[in-house]
């Protein structure tokens, strides 16, 4: 690993404890557990990672098997995070369901024929990276989908959110678009 990159992981992994240490000092762990331990997922995953050497099958095992688990909680926190926002419109939040069920349907048909976008795997890449990355890419999107939809839904019937929600609904969006195009770069890229 370069040495600039090892050093953004590590800043990463602070600001990741010193994100779980403010909100454990303001006691949101319990407005938002489902964050909460998504962000401890994050910070564990990196505490085992940092001693497991580079390009071993261990890593490799561990990184896909952390992945899966942060999307996991991802998905949860998302479905937290629209409980939230609907908390005092309960009438909004049955139709909301409604609606939004159709919207992931539609998302993932998107995202699944989104697949054909980097089918082929390119020389120098390791297939099951790739279709690693792509199945990573395929769910985020579903997730960045979701997200948008929520997002026009609470503009459509102008409801009144906490601050905490809409910075936790910006956040997931602008991170799962950035980790959605990444993925997608990293197969369509030559490998360098």
């Amino acid at each position: 690993m370069a040495r600039v990159e090892q050093v953004l992981w590590y800043l990463n992994f602070l600001a990741t404890v010193a994100l779980l240490a403010q909100m454990l000092r303001c006691g949101l762990q319990r407005t938002y557990f489902w964050l909460f331990l998504y962000w401890s997922g994050q910070a564990a995953t990196d505490l085992v990672m940092f001693w497991i050497p580079l390009r071993t099958n261990l890593y490799a095992y561990c990184y896909y098997g952390s992945q899966f688990l942060n999307l996991i909680l991802a998905v949860l926190g998302i479905h937290e995070l629209f409980q939230l926002a609907l908390a005092r419109h309960p009438g909004l939040s049955a139709f909301g369901r409604k609606g939004l069920i159709a919207v992931l349907c539609v998302a993932a048909f998107l995202a699944l024929g989104g697949l054909s976008l980097d089918f082929q795997v390119l020389p120098g890449q390791y297939w099951n990276i790739h279709r690693f990355l792509t199945l990573s890419r395929t769910v985020e999107f579903v997730l960045l989908m979701f997200l948008l939809a929520i997002s026009a839904f609470l503009i459509w019937f102008p409801v009144r959110l906490q601050r905490n929600v809409a910075v936790y609904i910006a956040g997931f969006v602008i991170f799962y678009a950035s980790q959605s195009s990444m993925f997608l770069l990293q197969n369509r890229l030559p490998q360098a």
